[in-house]
């Protein structure tokens, strides 16, 4: 009879652990109808800020690139995948090069910056450089997930900022083009146009020719301001992206003849939320279906040990 009701104890914890594992997943479906709003708290008054949306997003939490950004789906691999940090020195590179225009914008005071009446979806936050340093570039999901998992529609997050270098007048910003196209090499121009961008508004363009090894460094530029690369009439074939080091940045070309349009996403484990919160961003492509076909199926187990359960206790009592 021991054993019988261990085996009973056994399908009882079944029962919990799907029922635990299932519930880690059913997260409440986002209501794409109501208004949201963002506030930014930082520590500094007179901080102009920039609010973009970047995607639409589902009542199962899945984005979709909107607007001028949904003219590179190949950013679209990057928003499902939830790898913010290599996304936003692209949206930031798009923003200046196709002069996207926020939007809202507005600026700090007493501490604090609201944005209202926003419709649900990924929004990328740009702050203007200032006496301080520049504001940190950040994505923000509304609604977001507060720690017990709940959507909240009305989000407040916490800037991190760059602050300037003390004592320093002057900075290099340098280029370096990179190109990743591995037998087809032979497509590649013999130079290409590299744009320098302060505070998100055109400063200089630049030719980087082949014979010198794809790179280029202004010199002598005033401190105090944001500087931004992106690559103007990107050729044929290829889909430029970026990412930065420190006073480097780096365009990489990649050939692809038809730019990959991504299927099923890809589940980020626990993505901290940008901006200095302590939330997490939404998973996407949840899946709802296992839910009930767990659920059915860990009673039906428990059931089926209860019932031998008691029918071997009877049996016991009548011997």
């Amino acid at each position: 009879m021991k054993q019988y009701r261990l085996s009973a104890a056994l399908l009882c914890l079944l029962l919990v652990v799907s029922l635990l594992s299932t519930t880690a997943l059913a997260y409440g479906r986002i209501d794409t109808s109501k208004e949201t709003s963002l506030t930014i708290s930082y520590r500094d008054d007179g901080v102009t800020f920039q609010l973009y949306q970047v995607a639409t997003v589902s009542d199962t939490a899945h984005f979709t690139l909107t607007g001028k950004f949904a003219d590179y789906p190949w950013l679209q691999t990057m928003v499902d995948t939830g790898d913010w940090d290599v996304l936003i020195p692209n949206l930031n590179a798009i923003v200046d090069r196709d002069n996207v225009q926020p939007l809202q914008k507005g600026t700090t005071k007493n501490g604090a910056l609201s944005f209202s009446g926003l419709d649900t979806g990924l929004y990328l936050v740009l702050g203007q450089s200032y006496w301080r340093g520049t504001p940190e570039p950040f994505l923000v999901s509304l609604p977001d997930l507060d720690d017990a998992d709940q959507w909240q529609y009305h989000v407040t997050v916490y800037p991190k900022t760059d602050e300037w270098p003390p004592n320093e007048q002057e900075t290099s910003i340098t280029v370096k083009k990179t190109w990743l196209d591995d037998g087809h090499n032979n497509q590649r121009p013999q130079s290409i146009t590299a744009a320098l961008y302060m505070d998100g508004k055109l400063y200089d363009t630049v030719t980087l020719p082949h014979n010198n090894r794809w790179q280029y460094t202004w010199a002598n530029l005033p401190t105090g301001h944001s500087w931004t690369v992106a690559e103007l009439n990107v050729p044929k074939g290829y889909q430029d992206s970026y990412s930065r080091d420190g006073n480097t940045l780096y365009i990489v070309n990649t050939y692809e003849e038809t730019p990959e349009i991504p299927g099923t996403p890809d589940i980020p484990t626990n993505p901290t939320r940008p901006g200095g919160g302590s939330n997490v961003l939404p998973q996407t492509g949840l899946l709802w279906w296992p839910i009930p076909v767990l659920t059915i199926g860990g009673i039906l187990l428990f059931l089926i040990g209860w019932i031998k359960c008691k029918k071997n206790g009877e049996s016991h009592e009548k011997s």
